[in-house]
Formats: C-alpha cells, sequence, structure tokens
C-alpha cells in the first residue's frame, strides 16, 4: 500500500504476520497522487527481490490498486537493468 506520504508493507502466514511503514522522510523518493493497494504472493515477491538484495542501491516500484507491480532495478554497477512484473491477487 501507499499514498502521498507513506510506503506499507505487510504479510501475513497461517500463524504470523509481518507489517513494515517506511514514512516519505525514510524513502528515496514516493511520488503517490492517491491511496494505492494491492495484494501478490508473497513467494514470488521474494523471488524477484533476492537478485537485488545487497548488489542494489535503489529498487524503483510502481504500483497501482490492483495493477502489477513492477519493480526496477540495477546491480553490476548499472550494467545490468532487471525489470520484473507480477500480476496482483484480485481481492473479492
Amino acid at each position: 500500500m501507499a499514498d502521498k506520504d507513506s510506503f506499507r508493507i505487510a504479510a501475513e502466514g497461517d500463524t504470523d504476520s509481518v507489517e513494515m511503514k517506511l514514512s516519505k522522510e525514510q524513502l528515496y523518493s514516493l511520488k503517490c497522487d492517491e491511496p494505492v493497494k494491492s495484494m501478490f504472493p508473497l513467494d514470488y515477491l521474494s523471488d524477484m527481490v533476492k537478485i537485488a538484495k545487497g548488489k542494489s542501491e535503489e529498487v524503483i516500484i510502481n504500483l497501482g490498486t490492483n495493477y502489477p507491480v513492477k519493480l526496477n532495478f540495477e546491480v553490476a554497477g548499472g550494467y545490468i537493468k532487471i525489470m520484473y512484473l507480477l500480476a496482483p491477487r484480485i481481492e473479492e
């Protein structure tokens, strides 16, 4: 979820849940004209960010309500640019 002031990630499992909220000041940049919310399978999202972990200084996340999330980042000193798209799980 995101709005003009913050970006929030939450995950829920059978026995546990976790949430992380980052304010606009904690992020490099946040551009959000209206509140957005989408839900994604955690296992797919985890696999996508593994390659960026510790190798990329910046990850650009494009998110919309019930739209695919788009992750962009660079590794190998900017020689390799990676883009992932992940379709949302639509809430009913």
